[in-house]
């Protein structure tokens, strides 16, 4: 009589992008921001050994 009386809704799906490194998922927006962390720590460095270069003369 009633074969099947639940109903499928979709889910939408999350972006995600897989790093094959460490085999964790990091949303589109996490990457973004692990992006802009990475690149103020190089940029700070970079700053530091040129500061430390130029006190040595």
């Amino acid at each position: 009589m009633y074969e099947n009386t639940r109903r499928h809704y979709r889910v939408a799906q999350r972006d995600i992008y897989e790093d094959p490194y460490e085999g964790v998922y990091v949303t589109k927006e996490e990457q973004q921001k692990y992006f802009i962390v990475t690149a103020g720590l190089v940029l700070l460095s970079f700053l530091s050994a040129v500061a430390i270069i130029l006190k040595k003369k």
